[in-house]
């Protein structure tokens, strides 16, 4: 059935999100493909198995074997794999996401924007997105039972092999956003996905270290080489690929030190968490406010996921950009809390308290435009992360 036209109208503000992110776009388009040491998202996807089996490697494994197979540098390859999932993403919203979010809040820097803002056009966010929804599509296909969770633990193997923030923003979903859920078909679900729960037991125990990040690094030497990376960069390895040789303790330490300069960093952290959280509960369609509890509950329930990534890491950005697009990729494709977690009385309490809360909230399409979401915490990094922001200064810059 076709969405009604207002579902998908155009307002002043949406064009104005999508013209800024058109010049983002277009401003970043000749450096996506830059090799260098500060480049966290390229070299995320050149992590590969040349030293071993290890975490995130079967990105940079696959791109190894495809660039030696078609001579198209790795770092294009990635470009070119990275730009079509953010595309796919985004006509998956357009098509999915506008029966219940305005136009303007899906192009904000609470969704698509973010990465185009954040320059992490080029991570594997999108592809993992890409594939919870594909789970949760072959879930509602229709199929025969073992041929249908045969492919959701090959996109869920994938998911976990590609990155391991996937199994906490699909399994839990996976396992128990389904309304008529009994405890017998939560344990029949986990029980199907043992292998890829497995795989990602694998992936935990096999996480690298010193020795591996050498070997994968050793193994783009020719990539380096084209990339024209500054010598002291050739014989040591850096960013993503010197992070896989990180000791839990090591990772950590980067978690702590957030905690340098007091409760300042955590503090402005949970206010960015929960402007998000309300503008994502507030931009719910008007005439959907009839599901908004359902939709605070999967917002809640994502969120709950997600929590162990920050402690495991600091991109906290990254890590709220997947909890509300997931979170948004859930609610779009009909999945929900089972109802004895939903009507459970304290569930209801807290569900009905934050909805008349949120009640009393601006619902005002332009504080969009100064709404962002930085990938790290700083004064300047929160005002370049909004579309007004970021334009402002960049003019600012221009006239000096």
């Amino acid at each position: 059935m076709d969405l009604p036209p207002m579902t998908r109208k155009l307002t002043p503000v949406a064009i104005i999100l999508i013209v800024l992110g058109m010049w983002q776009l277009w401003q970043q388009a000749p450096t996506l493909a830059v090799v260098n040491a500060d480049q966290w998202g390229m070299t995320d996807w050149l992590v590969n198995y040349e030293g071993g089996f290890v975490r995130r490697g079967l990105g940079g494994f696959l791109l190894y074997h495809a660039s030696q197979s078609s001579q198209i540098a790795a770092n294009h390859l990635a470009v070119i794999v990275s730009v079509i999932g953010f595309l796919i993403l985004l006509i998956w919203l357009y098509r999915k996401a506008t029966e219940f979010f305005p136009l303007a809040f899906l192009f904000s820097c609470a969704v698509l924007g973010f990465p185009v803002y954040q320059y992490t056009i080029v991570r594997k966010d999108c592809i993992l997105l890409l594939l919870l929804i594909s789970c949760l599509t072959i879930l509602r296909g229709g199929w025969k039972s073992w041929i249908q969770w045969s492919v959701v633990n090959l996109s869920c193997c994938c998911g976990v092999l590609l990155h391991e923030t996937f199994a906490f923003i699909a399994f839990p979903a996976i396992v128990l956003t389904q309304q008529s859920l009994t405890f017998r078909m939560m344990w029949q679900r986990m029980y199907y996905l043992i292998p890829a729960l497995g795989c990602f037991v694998v992936v935990v125990f096999h996480h690298g270290d010193a020795s591996t990040a050498r070997a994968i690094h050793d193994s783009w030497q020719g990539l380096w080489i084209q990339s024209n990376l500054s010598p002291e960069w050739l014989h040591q390895p850096f960013a993503t690929i010197q992070s896989i040789g990180w000791t839990t303790e090591q990772g950590l330490l980067q978690t702590k030190g957030l905690l340098q300069n007091g409760l300042y960093q955590p503090t402005a952290w949970f206010c960015v968490l929960l402007l998000t959280f309300m503008a994502s509960v507030r931009f719910l369609e008007s005439r959907h406010q009839s599901k908004l509890a359902e939709w605070l509950q999967i917002l809640i329930f994502q969120l709950i996921c997600v929590a162990p990534l920050f402690l495991l890491g600091v991109d906290y950005g990254r890590w709220i950009f997947l909890w509300i697009v997931s979170s948004i990729i859930l609610f779009s494709s009909g999945y929900r809390l089972p109802q004895k977690i939903a009507h459970h009385a304290l569930v209801q309490s807290i569900t009905n308290r934050l909805v008349l809360f949120i009640s009393y909230l601006p619902r005002k399409e332009w504080l969009l435009l100064f709404f962002g979401l930085p990938i790290l915490w700083g004064l300047m990094n929160f005002v370049n992360a909004s579309p007004a922001g970021r334009f402002l200064w960049e003019m600012y810059s221009l006239a000096r």
